[in-house]
């Protein structure tokens, strides 16, 4: 078990599988960082390790040698995860970035568009990513395209964990208290709510059509809604019929 600190030195610490009383531990790793946001362990044994405030990912061997993996431009590392190719998944809070990088460390950002800090990241048994981000779950697939969840009210998506059995995937929310379950397969009925489109000025909208491959008994909906300031609320117009 490995667990890190922050608050001024980042450390981290190795409980063995024997176990030992906490007040008898000492650092495995102490970096050169205030804060450890983040950890994820690969198949081999390493711990990969998230940093604040300079967004460095450090990989640490079994033997506690640590190199930087990778450097971000953004501050905060506070999520990562792993696929089965040893690809690093490393989320960004405020910044919402995404990033993925290699095993020899060249890193890329993610074209998820995310509006708000990436809180949490688990990566499924197929390699599907998964990233919390405000009040949106993303599902990243292994060839980058991406899916995303909306919470059906106005609430935070946290912590996201994955059943190795089934693949179903949990997430808490905070505001309200709540779990959410979302299936491997999907379900019978989806729903995507696009981003915010700034006409920059008064408009009035025109047509809208779509391109889709709809199988016999699938059908697609379009709904829209509009108002006068960035950020959806109750000052907006009612979805259309």
């Amino acid at each position: 078990l490995y667990f890190a600190t922050g608050g001024g030195v980042g450390h981290i610490y190795a409980i063995p599988a024997a176990g030992v009383g906490l007040p008898q531990l000492k650092p495995w790793f102490t970096s050169p960082e205030t804060h450890l946001l983040s950890l994820a362990l690969d198949s081999a044994g390493n711990v990969y390790a998230g940093s604040s405030p300079n967004g460095i990912i450090y990989k640490i061997t079994p033997a506690g040698k640590a190199v930087v993996l990778y450097d971000a431009p953004d501050q905060n590392i506070a999520a990562l995860g792993i696929d089965s190719h040893g690809n690093i998944y490393a989320g960004t809070a405020p910044t919402a970035a995404i990033y993925k990088i290699t095993p020899d460390g060249t890193g890329k950002i993610l074209p998820t568009h995310a509006t708000a800090g990436v809180l949490s990241i688990a990566v499924d048994k197929t390699d599907n990513v998964y990233a919390s981000s405000g009040n949106t779950i993303y599902r990243i697939a292994p060839d980058e395209t991406v899916q995303s969840f909306v919470a059906p009210t106005d609430e935070q998506f946290l912590p996201v964990a994955i059943d190795p059995e089934n693949g179903r995937v949990y997430t808490g929310t905070t505001t309200v208290a709540s779990l959410y379950a979302i299936a491997e397969s999907g379900g019978a009925a989806g729903r995507y709510v696009s981003t915010v489109h700034d006409a920059g000025l008064i408009a009035r909208w025109g047509t809208i059509s779509w391109t889709a491959d709809t199988p016999p008994g699938a059908h697609v909906t379009l709904q829209t809604r509009s108002g006068n300031v960035e950020r959806p609320d109750s000052s907006w117009s009612d979805w259309s019929p």
